[in-house]
Order: C-alpha cells, then sequence, then structure tokens
C-alpha cells in the first residue's frame, strides 16, 4: 500500500500536459473558434472556446488540444495564463476550460450573434507585450428549439400523491425577420411570470410547446415478509432439533398515482400575418403521466433449524430450515392524466409584444423595414 500513492502520482503527471508559455513574438497566425468546429450556436447552449497558435518555429499549439506537437511536445498545451479570451454576449462558466454559456434568450444575440476575441501575451514582465487582436462571430442557430418539444411541467409528485394539473400557458407569436433568417417568427411563452422566448427559423421547422400534467407518485413499496421462528434446541441427549418456521410473505406493492391533467393552452397570432404563422407554432395539453406502481415486498427468510443434541452412543439431528416467503405483487401503475384546453386567438402585435418593441424597432431600423 505504502507504494502505491507514488505510482498513482506519477501516473497522474504523466497523463498532465505541459503547459507552454508562449511570446507574442513566436506567433505567426493566430485563430479562435469553437473547440468542435461549428460555426454556429444554440442560444443557451455551453460551448469550448480554442486558440490556436502558429509558430514560428512550424509548430501549432493550442488552449485545449494537447496533440499538436506544440513547441514539439507530444503533450502540451498553451499556458491559460499567455491566452486573452473574451467573448460578448456570453458569460465564461470555466475559466481553465475556456467553457463558455451562450445567453439563454435568442433576443440577446439575435441580430449580431456571439463575437469571439483574443490574443497571446507575454508573461512575467512588468509591461505585458501581445499579438494583434484576432475575432470570430458565431451566428446563432434555432433548430434546437424545433427538434424537440418544448414542454412546462413539474417534476414528479410525492409517493402515492396524484400529479398536479399542468401550468396555464399563453403562446404569442408573431415574425421576426434577422439578418439571417429573414423567415424567422419569435414563439413567446408566459407561465405565471415565467417567459420563455423560441425561434422557429423557417417554415420546415415549428416550434412545439406542450402544457403537461404533473406526473403522478410512486406506489408505495410492499413490506417485507416476517422472518421465520427459529427451531428449538433440542434439551435431552439424542433428540433432534426443532424446523425453523417458514418465512412471511412479503406484502404488495400500492398503485401509482395518477397523472395531473394539462393545463390550458391559449395561442395568440400577429393578427396581420394569420395564415404564415399558423404553421409556425404546434401547441397541445397532456395529461401527465401516472406513477410506477409499488414493487412487491420480498418474501422473508426462513427460521433456522434448531440444533440437534448428541449423546453416549448416539447423536441428534439440526432441524430443518423454514421456507422463504412468496415475494408481493408489483402495484398496477396509475392513469394517465386527462390533457386541458387549447385555444386559439387574434392579437396587435404592440399590445402582444409590449416588453419587446425596442428590441423589434432596433431589428425594423437595421433591416431597412
Amino acid at each position: 500500500m505504502k507504494n502505491t500513492l507514488p505510482v498513482l502520482l506519477l501516473a497522474l503527471l504523466a497523463c498532465t500536459p505541459d503547459k507552454i508559455r508562449v511570446q507574442p513574438n513566436d506567433v505567426r497566425t493566430l485563430q479562435v473558434r469553437r473547440y468542435d468546429g461549428a460555426t454556429r450556436f444554440c442560444p443557451g447552449e455551453t460551448i469550448q472556446v480554442e486558440m490556436v497558435a502558429n509558430l514560428k518555429d512550424g509548430t501549432v499549439c493550442s488552449n485545449l488540444r494537447t496533440d499538436t506537437g506544440c513547441r514539439k511536445q507530444k503533450n502540451a498545451v498553451l499556458d491559460p495564463k499567455s491566452v486573452a479570451l473574451f467573448a460578448e454576449p456570453a458569460r465564461w462558466v470555466s475559466s481553465t476550460e475556456f467553457r463558455l454559456l451562450t445567453p439563454p434568450n435568442p433576443l440577446a444575440t439575435w441580430k449580431d450573434g456571439i463575437e469571439l476575441r483574443g490574443w497571446i501575451q507575454s508573461t512575467g514582465t512588468k509591461y505585458p507585450l501581445r499579438t494583434e487582436q484576432v475575432s470570430r462571430r458565431l451566428l446563432p442557430t434555432y433548430l434546437c428549439h424545433s427538434r424537440v418539444a418544448q414542454v412546462f411541467s413539474d417534476g414528479q409528485a410525492y409517493t402515492a400523491t396524484p400529479g398536479r394539473r399542468g401550468p396555464n400557458l399563453t403562446v404569442l407569436v408573431t415574425a421576426l425577420p434577422s439578418p439571417y433568417y429573414p423567415d424567422a417568427v419569435l414563439v413567446k411563452v408566459v407561465s405565471g411570470r415565467q417567459v420563455r422566448y423560441y425561434i422557429s427559423q423557417d417554415a420546415g421547422n415549428p416550434v412545439t410547446v406542450v402544457s403537461q400534467g404533473q406526473r403522478g407518485g410512486n406506489g408505495h413499496d410492499g413490506d417485507t415478509g416476517r422472518r421465520g421462528a427459529d427451531g428449538q434446541s433440542a434439551t435431552s441427549d439424542c433428540s433432534n432439533g426443532g424446523d425453523g418456521g417458514n418465512g412471511g410473505d412479503g406484502g404488495d406493492g400500492g398503485p401509482g398515482a395518477p397523472g395531473g391533467p394539462g393545463g390550458d393552452v391559449m395561442v395568440v397570432f400577429d393578427k396581420t400575418n394569420i395564415a404564415a404563422l399558423e404553421r409556425r407554432v404546434i401547441v397541445r395539453s397532456e395529461g401527465g403521466p401516472g406513477g410506477w406502481g409499488g414493487r412487491g415486498g420480498s418474501g422473508g427468510s426462513g427460521g433456522n433449524g434448531g440444533s440437534g443434541r448428541s449423546g453416549t452412543n448416539c447423536s441428534g439431528s439440526s432441524g430443518t430450515a423454514g421456507t422463504a416467503g412468496r415475494s408481493g405483487a408489483d402495484g398496477p401503475a396509475g392513469h394517465h392524466g386527462p390533457p386541458g384546453r387549447v385555444g386559439q386567438s387574434l392579437g396587435v402585435r404592440d399590445e402582444m409584444f409590449a416588453p419587446e418593441l425596442p428590441t423589434f424597432k432596433e431589428l425594423e431600423i437595421r433591416l431597412g423595414l
């Protein structure tokens, strides 16, 4: 055991990449990009940002990749202290892994996307030098808003508790062209104080919004059967021990609770373009699924046979152990909840989207509308 720790430490050190401090004068070209090579992002997505430096010695260095042969090393990355990276608008969630959380609200990146920029800077000097700044613009994509349904629902109810009603939703829909998606449609979902925005970027990718009842709680698990009593030990010479008692049967699992009903959904279309907007959003109200039935309890174990007692020229045998009890039956699943109501109406854009009007006006000016 004493020799294990040094071996583990050596293995960890062997896996840790060397951190190479590159000076600005050593850099021939520089680029910044998504680590996975993608040029677009989905609002709310977490991405890694890579800086790649082509050095004058012919080698390539990255802040994330260890196999580029930086400074002819087999396992090396740029020293994070040499790397200056910025993103606007976005928030760094890990400065050591260069992970960036893009804004979940699509309106924050609607007109300009996200700009990545950075440079290599010298370290250990009073007046650090730096390379010229490089930049790259990532454009938004909203296919992620269309590929899966946007479901509004609570988590599962407590054990044996029926699911609650799904949230009531107001879904507001209007056209909102952008520099990148001239046929885009904005879908605003209001649930109490909660507001979410989704984008249908073209007619082939509608947004699906669902109010779903809460899932019912699972049934109670059945009790474990009691253990059988142990057989009595022999009390006189040459006597056999008593048999152990049988274990009790396990209890049946309880039924799952029913799912909650779906909430009411009202979709409001901008009345200036109702025919085109109707195909861009799909709304549903669904009952929540019922909870799973509780698991049947295990049967109790049989009691041990009592020990026999030997005497002069004789021996007593032990009693037979009791049999285990039967397991209880699993409970039935709960029923699915009923759907809620779905309605439709028309509205005026400036009233439906009053808080968003400044953003709309800015986009319209930029697009010359």
